[in-house]
């Protein structure tokens, strides 16, 4: 499941309250990850990255008093990736108790 926009994240994730595991499962897909929430429950532990490219931009061309064009100087812009998670904690009952994102 892609989540997009904050006010509509919070909505989703809200819906999520109170719903068993195998609900965020079934939304969510198997989680990267499962810890212990430190009170005999758990943590499902869901992550996304997404990379940027790095590209080159050029810098403008501009034409000197002498009539000759000068190519302005390129900038290579280095790429990222951005991880995003999503946690939902998991209550003895096997219900979600809490969400958070980072």
């Amino acid at each position: 499941m892609v989540i997009t926009a904050c006010t509509s994240q919070k909505k989703v994730l809200n819906s999520y309250l109170g719903q068993t595991k195998q609900v965020v499962i079934m939304g969510f897909g198997p989680p990267m990850q499962t810890v212990s929430d430190g009170n005999g429950g758990e943590i499902l532990v869901y992550q996304s990255t997404r990379t940027m490219p790095g590209y080159t931009s050029s810098g403008v061309a501009t034409v000197g008093s002498d009539n000759k064009v000068y190519q302005g100087q390129s900038t290579y812009h280095q790429g990222y990736s951005v991880t995003r998670s999503i946690m939902f904690y998991i209550n003895t009952e096997g219900k979600v108790y809490y969400w958070r994102t980072n």
